[in-house]
């Protein structure tokens, strides 16, 4: 069993300082939103932990994600780091990729991504952004390959099927 350390979504400690409860019944289904606010599937593995775990993931992962829509990237990168440890779920590895690039460490999120790519293919976020990285490397016609990809997979309603375009 793995320790979590309490956080506090306040700015600050003093006695005005609230906790959240985060609405987390969209995970439960085993659906978790991306960065944009679409959803992201998610990947089990073949040996599929007992609902508990399963539960406990998924609300780490919607506080982890809470955090990082909130700004507070350090905590959020401590949490995903923590569910990346023993996860065969491609959203936990966009995130941390997507936290990597917020913090403008190129090389550390495209290999996240292409982690989370190898867990779920059709990983719209996780295409967009490794395109994106392979633009800054001018890896144009990898980075085409991905955007065309994400466009052909998505909704025309998508936020990452519009930000590939």
């Amino acid at each position: 069993t793995q320790t979590i350390p309490e956080i506090f979504l306040g700015d600050d400690l003093g006695e005005d300082a609230k906790t959240e409860e985060l609405d987390t019944s969209e995970l439960r289904r085993g659906k978790k939103r991306t960065r944009s606010g679409s959803f992201a599937r998610t990947t089990l593995s073949d040996e599929s932990p007992a609902p508990e775990a399963q539960q406990a993931h998924a609300d780490m992962a919607a506080l982890g994600h809470e955090l990082f829509s909130r700004g507070k990237i350090a905590e959020a990168k401590v949490i995903f780091e923590g569910l990346a440890a023993n996860a065969a779920d491609a959203f936990v590895f966009t995130m941390l990729g997507t936290i990597h690039l917020a913090q403008n460490e190129l090389d550390k999120a495209l290999a996240r991504f292409e982690e989370a790519l190898k867990l779920d293919p059709e990983d719209l976020a996780a295409l967009v952004y490794r395109a994106e990285i392979r633009l800054q490397k001018k890896r144009v016609r990898q980075a085409i390959d991905d955007l065309q990809k994400a466009i052909g997979l998505g909704s025309s309603s998508e936020p990452f099927v519009d930000r590939a375009r």
